[in-house]
Order: structure tokens, then C-alpha cells, then sequence
């Protein structure tokens, strides 16, 4: 199979890997790598090739390319993303180092802190620093694409990609900001009236009861009840609502979720047993303890809530998990302000009382001195928080993924649901897709946004994306179209908004008939994307590929890290720059520019291999067909509402000229994947 498994200790069972392979010995690891052990600390050592080259580790900042950088696996919430950024909000242990006379991979099973140095401090050379207690994976390819290879192989061994229903393809409206049903209504009858489709409506903390997972508002309620018609007629109208789901449960007797926790013991403890208290949005609160068979069948069974309500899409947040205090720390914090002597108060006791205050968010001594009993997987031990921190997210995942297969088995129910999550670790990617986090309205965040899609696949995440037009800062118009022309391309495409910047609802902005093309656009093209999304589920290969992945022969392509292939006809070359008219597009062979308009208004031109430049106006899209390619395209109605009227039945292709004979199209009816091969001549 072109798979060794290396023992380097006895570590933390994270069912990352689903398949049995046998221990080498230890001595192969040198055909690869040097290792040394120093303390409690495994150090993998490499020397890197003149060419070499460094792919994966997933959701991250830089390039494609990740060496020259330095890295952190500990999942983390910070929404400053920023080059120099170590760690994001997920930890996914997976690289690829090529080179032209060797590829091989590598996966680092372990829930723990990895500290990676590929190439930073020394251009030539790799350290990789993991605590001792983990296994570790070597994958080869002698193929004549080994990227490819050896990422086909990984995705094998670690389980099939979760499957997205359908509905969960369409166009997505968020805001953290919407706080009652009427604001809810205002966007419906505002998409409505503005003539813009609209799949998902995604609802924030402000529309829960004082911030508690499983509830509503009392604007949801009439007459002392949960308004059902509510749910009813939005879901009549197609319209899926996604409420957000936190990890961190209110500490308030009588809450449900809280006294169920509490009575079976299914939250997280401190070292004496008792449930460790920590601040985030409801104020004190417990943590499920999801790595317990206790807390994880109790969170999972709280979305009964909302399925009962015929709910069947959720968002996870907050669930690296985010502390915004330790109870403990912030009691001690207070005693602290108290013995100040703030009549001689100074600039260093202003410092001080400042970096305190910093210092209480996400405290490593609070992840320290937390503790879970793991009895989920015939595991049954303590362990210290600190050593799984990176499973947190990947468990929460599993826990609704679990109850909602109990939920179909219990109601006689086949139904697909949206799952997605914001931290994550190699894993999860079986339960639940991802969004990549807290990002900002910046350009940069939209190229970063675009080389991480690659790096996403090549670790299991297929169904992902980032949050069209960024989330944080106040987006300009330009920025949120470009966003969209790339958006419409990626499995989740959701316009997502922090509260305190000014709103970029698609239904609110000045450029109504630009917006609207663009989401008609996404329509034509969902055949395409959603067949090659299972494609590449089944097949395990990338829905977004980089170009030297595919043309390992052209050396042009490996520097290109701003042009990817999309499924297997589609190059896609973004514009991501401000106030640019186009962009320089290298062709790595003939192709057909597709210049696509609205839903029903495109042409094709064929251009050679080589360099050109596109012009591409901010309310169209721009795509090239490979050769041999073909793409299904929806003959649509302008004015299509949502995914729900959409006839499948209707498709059209754009091809380049050469010969084929069928495509595999996949799609989905009444909550089942099925196949059909359409036939062109």
C-alpha cells in the first residue's frame, strides 16, 4: 500500500486513522527522516532538497507552498489573522514534501501540541517537535503524479469526507446581529422582494435565550409557545434555518442541557472532580465533556430541540473551546485589582493590569487544569484536557453526527444533514465540514481563502469555505463581488458578518443586479460542483488542486499559488487585488474561457497555452475548460428563488471541441445520493 506506521509511545486513541496497518520498524523511518528523542520531546529532523517543496497541514496562513514558515498545531480562537499567525482554529497534521527525485507524505497522529519549523529557521531545514506518545505515518508514491498519490492514500486510511445534503450547496445569508424572528423575516422578505435566491438563513447567538444552545428568544414564541408556524412556512418556502450551536452551556439550574450535565457528570472537571467553570458568551459555564460516553450522548440528544422543529442544519462554534476566563483565574484576578496601590499608580502597574486582562483569554493554565474522562472508545482513563485540546471541536462533531444517526433510526428517517464546525482535527472530517474561522474584510484574506482550499482537501475537508466577504472590518463592495466570483466556486458559500461593522447582506447593498448575477451563477454551475464534491468524496482526490500537482512536468506551474483546477475541466484564476480590471492567467495547456455573465448569458473563446491577460468585470465570472473537460451547466430561470425549484433534468454543457463520451453526474432527491450518466454526442 505505500503506508509505514511508526510507535513512538503510547498516546491518546483519536480514531483519526480508520484502517489497521501493521508497526515498521523503526529503523525504515531513515530512508525519510532523522529523529532524536530529548526530554519527554520527539524531534523529526530533515534536510530539504534545493527544490523541495512543502504541502498540506491544512487550515493555516501562508501559501500552498509552506516552506520558509513555522507552525503550530493547537487550535486556537483569535480572530487576528495575520501572516505571522502560528495556529488557526484547527490542527491537521498532514505534509507532503516533494521534490523531483522523491514525494513522500506524512501524518502525525495526536491530539497535542506540534510544533513545526519547515524551513524558518534554517531555509534547508525541517524540525518537527511532538510530545512523546503518538504514531506516526509515512506515505509513498512512485506515480507520475505522487502528490496526488500520496494524498489519495492518506484519505483512504483516514475515512470518507462527510457528504453535505444538497440544500446545503445554495445560497447562504449569515449575520451576527440578527437578535429577533422579525429580523429573520426582514432578510427573507428582503431577499424576496429584491428578487434574490436564498437556501440558508443562519441565525447567532442573539436569537438563543440568554445564549443558551437548544433555545430561542422569546420573539420566537406566541402565546407561551414556540411559534411553529414560523418554522413551518419558511421551510414551505425552502428556506433552511441554521442556528448556531456553542460549546460552552450556561450555568443555571433548571436549564435543561446545564442539569442533565451536571446530574450524569458529563462535563469537563477540574483535578478534584468537580465541573471546572469557565466564561465565554453566557457568562460562567460548563464544558461537555465530549470525550465521555456521558457528556457526548447528552450534548448530542439537546439537537432533538431543533430537529423536532424540522431544523436539519447546524453551525458548531466556539468549540477549540474559546475561554473567555477561567472562573478560577478571574477570581484570583479580582483579589489581585484589589490589593493595588492606585495612589502610586504607574505606567508598569497599567501594564501589568493590561497584560493580566489579555492573559485571561484561552489561559494555557486554564486548558492545564482541566481533566475528561475518556470512556468513549473502550479508552476508559483520565486525561488532562491540555493533551487532547486539538479533539475538543472533532468530538463536539461527532456528538451531533452520532444522535443525528440515532434521531433518522429512532423516527424511521434517510435524512441528510449540514454539519459544520469551526475548530477541527484530522478526524472530523468524517462528521462535519468547516468554515475557516474568523476572518476579515481584506484582500489578503481573500487570496489566503483561496490557497487554503487546496490544502483543506488534501486533509479530508471537502465541504468548506470562508466567510464571503469577511467577517470582521467593514467590507467595500468591490471586495464582497470578487469574494463572490470566487465563493460561488467553494462547497460552502455563506456571506457571513460580525456585529459591529456595517451589514453586507446581499439584500441591503446598492449592487443588487451585480449580486444577483453572481448568485445565479452559482445555480448554473451546481451540477458540476456538487459532482465532482462526491467524486472526489468517493475517489478520495481534491476538489481544488494545485496546478503543479497536475502538470509536474511544467515548472512554470509550481510557482502559481493563485490559480487552482477545480474538479477535473475547470481552472479557476480569481482576481483578488482592489481596482484591478483583470489579471495575467497562465494556461498550462489549450483551454476555453468561459465568460459567464448571468445565468443565462455566456460565451466561449478558445485561448492557447501561455500567458494572458483577462479582463474580468466585477459582475461576471471568468473560468477555462481544460482539455477534454466538460462541464454541466443548469438551463435556469433568472429569477430562480432557491435550490428547491431547480430541475436537474435540465442541463446543458459547455465542453472545449474534443471528443468524449459520457460524464458521471451525481445528485441528490429525497435525502439519498444517487448517480446518472447523462450521455452527449
Amino acid at each position: 500500500m505505500g503506508i509505514k506506521k511508526f510507535f513512538f509511545g503510547k498516546g491518546i486513541k483519536t480514531n483519526s486513522v480508520i484502517k489497521d496497518i501493521n508497526y515498521s520498524d523503526i529503523s525504515e523511518i531513515n530512508k525519510y527522516l532523522d529523529f532524536e528523542e530529548k526530554d519527554s520531546l520527539i524531534i523529526l529532523k530533515k534536510t530539504l532538497a534545493k527544490d523541495e517543496r512543502i504541502y498540506g497541514l491544512g487550515e493555516n496562513v501562508k501559501g500552498i507552498n509552506k516552506r520558509g514558515s513555522s507552525f503550530k498545531s493547537f487550535n486556537l480562537d483569535d480572530p487576528v489573522i495575520t501572516e505571522d499567525r502560528r495556529n488557526l482554529y484547527a490542527s491537521h497534521n498532514f505534509l507532503i514534501f516533494s521534490n523531483k527525485l522523491s514525494v513522500f507524505a506524512l501524518f502525525i497522529d495526536t491530539p497535542k501540541v506540534v510544533d513545526y519549523d519547515l524551513g524558518f529557521t534554517h531555509l534547508d531545514r525541517v524540525e518537527i517537535k511532538i510530545e512523546n506518545g503518538f504514531d506516526l505515518y509515512i506515505i509513498e508514491s512512485n506515480d507520475i503524479m505522487p502528490e496526488l498519490e500520496v494524498t489519495r492514500k492518506f484519505r483512504e486510511i483516514i475515512g470518507e469526507s462527510y457528504i453535505a445534503p444538497l440544500f446545503a450547496f445554495g445560497v447562504a445569508q449569515s449575520r451576527w446581529g440578527y437578535k429577533t424572528k422579525e429580523d429573520l423575516l426582514d432578510v427573507i422578505n428582503g431577499f424576496n422582494d429584491k428578487d434574490l435566491p436564498l437556501d440558508m438563513l443562519f441565525f447567532d447567538i442573539d436569537c438563543l435565550d440568554e445564549f443558551k444552545d437548544f433555545t430561542f428568544n422569546d420573539t420566537f414564541y406566541k402565546d407561551g409557545e414556540i411559534d411553529l408556524s414560523f418554522f413551518k412556512e419558511t421551510r414551505e418556502k425552502g428556506i433552511h434555518l441554521v442556528p448556531i450551536v456553542d460549546a460552552g452551556v450556561k450555568v443555571k439550574d433548571g436549564y435543561f442541557l446545564y442539569d442533565e450535565l451536571i446530574k450524569n457528570g458529563g462535563a469537563v472537571k477540574d483535578k478534584d472532580g468537580k465541573e471546572f467553570i469557565v466564561g465565554v458568551w453566557p457568562g460562567d459555564s460548563i464544558l461537555p465533556d465530549f470525550l465521555s460516553k456521558e457528556g457526548h450522548d447528552i450534548f448530542g440528544a439537546g439537537y432533538k430541540k431543533y430537529l423536532d422543529l424540522g431544523l436539519d442544519a447546524f453551525w458548531n462554534d466556539m468549540n477549540e473551546p474559546a475561554l473567555f476566563y477561567g472562573k478560577d483565574n478571574l477570581l484570583s484576578f479580582g483579589k489581585f485589582l484589589k490589593n493595588i496601590d492606585y495612589d502610586h499608580f504607574d505606567h508598569h502597574d497599567f501594564e501589568h493590569v493590561r497584560d493580566k486582562v489579555y492573559e485571561m483569554k484561552n489561559y494555557l493554565n486554564d486548558y492545564k487544569s482541566m481533566w475528561h474522562k475518556y470512556n468513549l472508545d473502550n479508552d476508559d482513563r483520565f486525561v488532562n484536557h491540555y493533551d487532547v485540546h486539538n479533539m475538543y471541536g472533532y468530538m463536539m462533531a461527532r456528538s451531533a453526527s452520532d444522535y443525528f444517526e440515532k434521531y433518522n433510526k429512532d423516527n424511521n428517517l434517510n435524512k441528510k444533514y449540514l454539519l459544520f464546525s469551526r475548530s477541527s482535527m484530522i478526524g472530523s472530517h468524517r462528521y462535519a465540514g468547516i468554515w475557516t474561522g474568523d476572518n476579515a474584510a481584506y484582500w489578503d484574506h481573500l487570496l489566503l481563502n483561496i490557497k487554503m482550499m487546496p490544502s483543506l482537501n488534501m486533509c479530508g475537508y471537502l465541504y468548506s469555505g470562508a466567510d464571503i466577504g469577511g467577517f470582521g472590518h467593514n467590507s467595500s463592495p468591490d471586495l464582497l463581488l470578487r469574494w463572490m466570483a470566487f465563493g460561488i466556486f467553494t462547497p460552502l458559500f455563506r456571506n457571513h458578518t460580525c456585529n459591529w461593522v456595517r451589514p453586507k447582506d446581499y439584500h441591503l447593498m446598492d449592487e443588487i443586479d451585480d449580486i444577483r448575477n453572481l448568485l445565479s451563477i452559482r445555480y448554473l454551475i451546481l451540477p458540476y460542483l456538487y459532482s465532482e464534491y462526491i467524486k472526489g468524496v468517493y475517489n478520495n482526490t481534491l476538489l481544488f488542486t494545485p496546478l503543479s500537482f497536475l502538470y509536474p512536468d511544467d515548472e512554470r506551474t509550481v510557482e502559481i499559488e493563485d490559480e487552482l483546477i477545480f474538479g477535473s475541466s475547470i481552472l479557476l484564476a480569481p482576481v483578488y487585488k482592489q481596482n484591478a480590471n483583470g489579471r495575467m492567467v497562465y494556461l498550462p495547456e489549450d483551454a476555453i474561457e468561459v465568460r459567464v455573465k448571468s445565468a443565462n448569458d455566456y460565451s466561449l473563446k478558445k485561448l492557447s497555452k501561455g500567458d494572458h491577460y483577462i479582463k474580468v468585470c466585477l459582475n461576471e465570472v471568468v473560468f477555462f475548460v481544460l482539455q477534454g473537460g466538460i462541464v454541466p451547466i443548469l438551463d435556469i430561470d433568472y429569477k430562480v428563488k432557491n435550490i428547491k425549484a431547480l430541475d436537474f433534468n435540465k442541463i446543458k454543457f459547455i465542453n472545449n471541441g474534443y471528443k468524449y463520451n459520457k460524464y458521471e453526474l451525481f445528485y441528490e432527491y429525497d435525502n439519498t445520493v444517487k448517480s446518472k450518466i447523462i450521455s452527449v454526442k
